[in-house]
């Protein structure tokens, strides 16, 4: 079923529909910083200033997506103006954005570099870890440090077993399976 039949079924009045156009177009060029992009399409040419955001305010709380260049999506028009057209369905992107009420970037997700990056409250506390070699190199280190012997004057010296580490490191010790990548 079409995204424009499913409308029709779940509004169910055709005053309300005729408010309301669906328009397939091919996105020309994005303006991300405004939230805006170029659209063409074959019933009304190029529009300009289509918002990539359902709310027409200013406001930047939420997720937004950027479209990919030369991408399928479906405009609405509200009115069935041009003037007032917003994305409400992408085929490709490049970006999702979440902002929180104040407008700060809490997520960024970017879908071009390979494997995609994702940046979590503007990267403050650096990278995540991979969390097999961080237990891999400190099952080592306690390794060497329950071997660990000295060489005295004496002879050698050898640790007595009371400073074993143990029981040694596991993944569980130290993931948050919260968030995962």
């Amino acid at each position: 079923m079409e995204l424009k039949e499913a409308l029709k079924r779940a509004i169910g009045h055709e005053d309300l529909l005729r408010q309301f156009a669906l328009v397939d177009a091919t996105i020309k060029s994005v303006d991300w910083d405004n939230r805006l992009c170029t659209v063409n399409t074959d019933e009304y040419g190029e529009i300009d200033n289509v918002r990539l955001r359902g709310a027409g305010d200013n406001n930047t709380f939420g997720l937004v997506s950027k479209p990919t260049v030369n991408s399928l999506v479906v405009i609405g028009l509200l009115y069935n103006q041009p003037g007032n057209a917003v994305i409400v369905s992408f085929t490709a992107i490049d970006m999702l954005s979440l902002c929180d009420a104040s407008g700060n970037e809490v997520l960024n997700v970017d879908l071009t570099s390979n494997p995609a990056k994702i940046v979590w409250n503007g990267g403050l506390n650096g990278a995540t870890v991979i969390i097999q070699n961080l237990v891999n190199k400190l099952n080592r280190l306690e390794n060497v440090m329950t071997t660990h012997q000295h060489t005295a004057p004496n002879g050698p010296t050898v640790s007595d077993g009371s400073q074993t580490i143990a029981p040694a490191t596991t993944v569980s010790d130290l993931a948050d399976n919260n968030f995962k990548h």
